[in-house]
């Protein structure tokens, strides 16, 4: 009932809807194998995310199937076809947004009774499968390691 609270829970869950769709669609650019590039839009960007979305599922049936799964701690996972599409616009009328009018709160609400076991199983592969990146990549991040140079500078 406490209305900063309500806040606090939208946008929290907005953001990670953000976060997720934004981890997606880095998926989709590094891949070598598809044409998204920098320069792509929804047209090109949502079929490639719907596909690895399709690939995650494939590979949580085939861990369902062989046991390592028991589907009986698990809510059973679909794939709506216009995942991909509701989660970029999920991303971008909810994220981020200050003002009531901005707020698609519908379109948030929406996505969270359609797709949110996906999406979750979605974020936890993801997490598994490169959430150790620290300890992996060595290479040059450009202007993330600029900011900060820059930041370590400004707060010494």
């Amino acid at each position: 009932t406490n209305v900063l609270a309500k806040i606090k829970i939208f946008d929290a869950y907005a953001r990670w809807v953000g976060h997720l769709y934004e981890s997606m669609l880095a998926l989709v650019k590094i891949e070598d194998q598809n044409s998204v590039s920098e320069n792509s839009k929804s047209d090109v960007t949502d079929p490639e995310i719907q596909c690895e979305a399709q690939k995650s599922l494939n590979r949580f049936n085939a861990l369902v199937k062989s046991g390592e799964i028991n589907p009986d701690g698990h809510v059973s996972l679909t794939l709506d076809g216009e995942f991909a599409s509701d989660l970029r616009k999920a991303r971008n009328k909810c994220s981020f947004h200050c003002t009531n009018n901005r707020v698609q709160s519908e379109i948030l609400q929406e996505f969270m009774s359609k797709h949110h076991h996906m999406a979750y199983w979605l974020y936890s592969e993801m997490l598994n499968l490169h959430g150790n990146i620290d300890s992996e990549c060595d290479k040059d991040l450009g202007a993330i390691n600029q900011f900060f140079s820059v930041s370590r500078r400004a707060l010494s």
